[in-house]
């Protein structure tokens, strides 16, 4: 992995900014995405749910309750 020296924070930060466009941009968001998807993974099925009853809405939420993290 390569060092890299600035003089300044202004210069540090400027070298980190990627433009639109800039094909090292996709890979960076993608790790970003990737990795907060295995941090907080979904734990219900996506979309709207409709129920009859409050008491059907409970069961089903109860079903999908979060896991304890390890």
């Amino acid at each position: 992995m390569p060092v890299y020296k600035y003089r300044t924070h202004e210069e540090a930060h400027r070298a980190r900014w990627l433009e639109p466009g800039d094909p090292r941009l996709h890979r960076r968001l993608e790790s970003v995405l990737g990795m907060g998807s295995w941090l907080f993974p979904r734990e219900r099925p996506p979309g709207v749910h409709k129920f009859r009853t409050l008491e059907e809405a409970a069961d089903w939420r109860a079903a999908w309750k979060p896991k304890p993290r390890a």
